[in-house]
């Protein structure tokens, strides 16, 4: 009988943990689906991937991302995990060449 005080303080507790980690994740998850619901043709994303494209067209479910120039690929929109930072004025993008061989004969 004395650890009944115990046992519904420790209820109570959980339940209001549980209560308050349910509500961060809707809050999260609104913030997402807002996002979602804001992208744009232009847009310059990240998907979950890591995959980094341009958006040029936005679906109901699926956007469609250009990957490389003329590569277009369809994705869900819950894949596109956020918006890319833009390169700063005069920054090179990368060139992928061949790799440097040395011969091993």
């Amino acid at each position: 009988m004395q650890q009944l005080p115990l046992l519904i303080g420790l209820g109570a507790l959980m339940f209001f943990v549980l209560w308050w980690q349910g509500r961060s994740r809707n809050k999260a998850m609104a913030q997402f689906q807002s996002f979602q619901d804001s992208l744009v043709r232009g847009d310059r994303v990240v998907t979950t991937s890591g995959l980094r494209g341009e958006v040029r067209e936005v679906r109901d479910e699926t956007v469609l991302l250009e990957i490389a120039p003329g590569v277009v690929t369809e994705w869900t929109k819950l894949a596109v995990r956020e918006r890319a930072e833009e390169p700063e004025a005069g920054a090179q993008e990368p060139v992928l060449g061949e790799p440097d061989r040395e011969d091993h004969a």
